[in-house]
């Protein structure tokens, strides 16, 4: 059946290195979102963050979108896009402007004025910048703790911080969604997305540390105040956990994919490091079966999430010196793996919660669809698109029909 186009929806398309999940929202006629339909697909056309193939990533996306559509019975032309490839930079800047002393005010366009100044001061040679984000304002040389506009001075100086992905990618981009007849509204550094999901206003507003274990990279956002202070994109993942159980017990992707999902345990007072599991093991084109012990599939789990750990530990040393975040968020995939929270507190000695908060498991109630989801509400409340647009007539919060949907395949 072919689903009505209507012009008031957008789809949420996260482009992960491991699966493209889309979001198809509604709005009702206050703004508020509705989830109509969601959809994933394994991703193709994907190799290591970079675009090597743009035919089997135009059919990974088709069929997540198809998904997400045949759900919702209507299409949408209108996409929001996350990345999340390892291959984005980031880059600080400063930028002063003097003010007149016949201005009585600091005023909108003096703010504008001064990130354009700081912008035009992180050019990286094939990059282009897709977000800017003021970390800091300061008149007359002194610290403004607030939004500097309506305060008085004769200088305004701003900090900035960029984020930026290669040319070439993004005009792939273009051209892949140009051939799919569809419309980029945004493309969205994807942590900047997770974070409106997966994070409360209270962890938002003192020092948080987000990590997003997904397939084939890890996500690192570190929020102090309500701003991104410090960004990272790591090209390693939970697939690497599969791959390491894969060569080291001489079995295949997907047996690997199974040991992980059921029979890993990071608690030792989970299980019993006597406990035996059976497994198939890969001899050249012969298939036999072995086993191997609970704690040595653990160990090998463990080794990997170890380094993980570690390279997230020196990006936020980094970012925040020898000091440490409030607490430490984890999403993704991997999230799910038993005895992580307990696992990640021991490691950063520090409060750790796992996946969604409890008032937003009600819609969301799966962890692949965050990013898809949190992309729209990002550029709705960063005014990267205008909601008037999309409001429309008064209908339910999410259908009986789609709220069953998530319960049953999530």
């Amino acid at each position: 059946m072919q689903e009505l186009i209507n012009d008031n929806s957008i789809i949420g398309l996260d482009l992960g290195t491991s699966k493209i999940c889309a979001s198809l929202c509604t709005f009702d006629e206050n703004g508020q979102i509705h989830i109509a339909g969601v959809g994933t697909s394994i991703t193709e056309g994907i190799n290591k963050g970079s675009i090597t193939n743009t035919d089997l990533l135009i059919k990974a996306i088709k069929r997540a979108i198809t998904r997400a559509e045949r759900i919702a019975k209507i299409s949408s032309k209108s996409v929001i896009i996350g990345l999340a490839s390892p291959t984005y930079k980031t880059k600080q800047a400063s930028g002063v402007i003097s003010l007149p002393d016949s201005r009585d005010h600091i005023t909108t366009e003096d703010k504008i004025s001064v990130i354009k100044k700081a912008r035009q001061l992180t050019d990286i040679k094939d990059y282009s910048v897709i977000h800017t984000v003021p970390q800091k304002f300061f008149i007359d040389d002194k610290l403004c703790n607030s939004d500097p506009i309506g305060t008085f001075g004769s200088s305004l100086k701003a900090d900035i911080l960029t984020i930026q992905y290669r040319n070439n990618d993004i005009e792939l981009i273009k051209a892949i969604f140009d051939k799919l007849n569809l419309s980029i509204l945004a493309i969205v550094a994807s942590p900047l997305a997770t974070s409106k999901i997966a994070l409360t206003t209270s962890e938002l507003n003192t020092s948080v540390a987000l990590i997003d274990i997904g397939g084939g990279t890890t996500q690192l956002a570190y929020y102090q105040n309500n701003i991104i202070r410090h960004l990272t994109i790591l090209p390693i993942g939970g697939d690497h956990i599969s791959s390491d159980i894969k060569i080291i017990l001489k079995t295949s992707t997907g047996e690997a994919d199974r040991l992980k999902i059921l029979y890993c345990h990071l608690n030792k007072e989970h299980y019993d490091e006597n406990n035996t599991i059976e497994y198939i093991m890969k001899d050249n084109d012969k298939e036999l079966k072995t086993n191997t012990s609970e704690d040595y599939l653990s160990q090998i789990i463990k080794a990997r999430l170890e380094e993980i750990f570690k390279l997230i530990s020196q990006e936020l040393k980094k970012a925040i010196g020898n000091k440490a975040p409030e607490i430490i968020v984890i999403t993704g995939g991997t999230s799910n793996l038993p005895g992580i929270d307990d696992y990640a507190t021991n490691f950063f000695k520090i409060p750790v919660r796992i996946g969604i908060p409890k008032d937003k498991k009600e819609v969301i109630e799966s962890q692949n669809y965050a990013t898809s989801i949190g992309l729209v509400v990002y550029a709705i409340k960063s005014k990267l698109i205008d909601i008037n647009k999309y409001k429309i007539p008064s209908r339910k919060k999410v259908s009986n029909f789609v709220k069953k949907w998530f319960k049953d395949f999530f």
